[in-house]
């Protein structure tokens, strides 16, 4: 280009450089304008003539300055600058990031965003956009640390040692380090304090697995998957692998050799220990898990402090539980009479706590409900009163009206004792009357139910703890 045309294009670049508010004195203004607020001002024909780039034009018009591509906005194509113009670039931004000079720990708190905003986009993508490729180009003196940077260097956690080092540093913080402590600490390092620590890269290359990371970086020791908070999803199909995992566990909760002492655990113990993952494959069932493991032991449910979820949904559990209930009791095999003199307590104490619960803790209501085959009268229940007897009849089978040749006996007898000639005779009948007679295991209750169904059209009324007759119409 001859000195006439640059001479000419220099005087219209002042131009609108005057128009755009740029000093002649003061060059460096121009790299605040931008292609478009210089097209605007009436300079496309000269950007047109130096490939479309202000910062070529500028170089041409005004060769005396020492022109910096890269603090262009938009810097021509394959720009270069030599580290010298970089380091002044970064020294000029740096105020900009809230960086002064030879503060090195400031640049951690720096992003590569933040860097793009404030006029660094161009000298960024020279490196990659890695602000630790640049920092460590442009300023060689310092040690720059990858791990503290916002974002590590690209391939950066696929290099063991890098992977190494970030876990030697975190153990020390986490206290993953020293005699009987440098191992045991990390099975109860979560994930996220990994992350929390700039780890969250390095954690994704082994699918986010605390067992996975150390496995790898530190395959000089010999690590147990199961004891680490998240176990590796496969790692429990194996029955084999449960059951070894299981007899880790069962010094810590006072477990022998003899199975029995399972029934003195719970499933909190179980978890406490550090068997949550293994539990949560049998339902949270303990009783489940060890029927599992060891199926030629035999388990007996409801010996655990919790009987197993839904047990006593099952009719055939209930049955069994009273059958053995019942032959604990000395009851011979079939007999449900002496049923009604059993109290709920004595079920709790055998652990019937939930089955009876089912049943809203009534007796009448769970052994109508389990024997079924059996006509259960209410009244019979000593537990019940007066007015729970009505309550608790519609729960149990209707009485039979006839009575058995041993019940008819045994009011004959009665009668007999007592002197009546007729059934209306049991109008005068007292309660000392009928206290004075030796009636046995026969309560004046079931007398009188007795004598209800023996006589069904005698107007007798039940027994009341003030009333001075044992029956009568109202008026006696």
């Amino acid at each position: 280009m001859n000195e006439r045309v640059r001479a000419s294009q220099r005087a219209a670049v002042e131009a609108i450089g005057v128009h755009l508010g740029v000093s002649p004195s003061a060059l460096e203004q121009w790299y605040r304008v931008s292609h478009r607020q210089f097209i605007a001002a009436g300079g496309r024909s000269l950007l047109a003539a130096h490939r479309n780039s202000l910062a070529l034009l500028l170089a041409t018009v005004f060769p005396e300055y020492r022109w910096m591509p890269l603090k262009f906005a938009k810097a021509p194509r394959h720009a270069k600058q030599s580290l010298v113009d970089q380091r002044v670039i970064l020294n000029e931004l740096a105020p900009l990031l809230g960086v002064s000079e030879g503060d090195w720990t400031a640049w951690y708190h720096v992003s590569g965003t933040r860097l793009a905003e404030v006029g660094g986009r161009r000298l960024l993508s020279y490196y990659g956009g890695s602000l630790h490729a640049l920092l460590t180009a442009v300023y060689p003196e310092h040690a720059w640390d990858p791990q503290r940077f916002d974002r590590t260097p690209q391939r950066y956690w696929t290099q063991h040692e890098n992977q190494r080092s970030f876990l030697a540093t975190v153990g020390e913080a986490l206290g993953c380090r020293g005699p009987d402590r440098e191992w045991e600490r990390w099975y109860t390092v979560s994930a996220k304090e990994i992350r929390e620590r700039g780890g969250g890269r390095l954690l994704s290359l082994y699918g986010n697995s605390m067992s996975r990371l150390l496995a790898a970086v530190y395959p000089e020791h010999a690590w147990q998957p199961d004891r680490f908070k998240h176990a590796p999803a496969r790692l429990w199909h194996s029955l084999d692998r449960q059951r070894a995992a299981l007899e880790t566990l069962a010094p810590r909760l006072g477990v022998t050799s003899d199975r029995s002492s399972w029934y003195s655990v719970t499933s909190a113990h179980l978890v406490a220990a550090g068997g949550a993952a293994l539990l949560a494959q049998h339902g949270s069932s303990l009783s489940r898990l060890l029927a599992a493991l060891y199926p030629d032991y035999p388990w007996q449910p409801l010996r655990f402090r919790k009987a197993p979820q839904r047990y006593w949904e099952s009719r055939e559990h209930q049955r069994s539980f009273l059958d053995g209930v019942a032959a604990a009791l000395g009851m011979s095999e079939g007999a449900r009479e002496p049923w009604y003199t059993v109290m709920a307590k004595t079920l709790l104490a055998h652990g019937g706590r939930g089955l009876l619960a089912r049943y809203g803790n009534s007796m009448p209501a769970l052994l109508a409900a389990v024997y079924d085959d059996y006509a259960w009268q209410a009244w019979r229940f000593p537990q019940l009163r007066p007015r729970d007897k009505r309550r608790h009849e519609d729960k149990v089978k209707p009485v039979e009206e006839a009575l058995s040749e041993a019940e008819v006996a045994q009011v004959t007898a009665i009668e007999s004792a007592l002197g009546l000639k007729s059934p209306e005779e049991w109008r005068r009948v007292t309660r000392q009357e009928v206290a004075a007679l030796d009636l046995a295991s026969l309560t004046k209750r079931h007398l009188f139910a007795l004598l209800r169904r023996r006589y069904p059209t005698l107007p007798l009324f039940a027994i009341r703890t003030k009333r001075v007759r044992l029956t009568g119409d109202a008026a006696s």
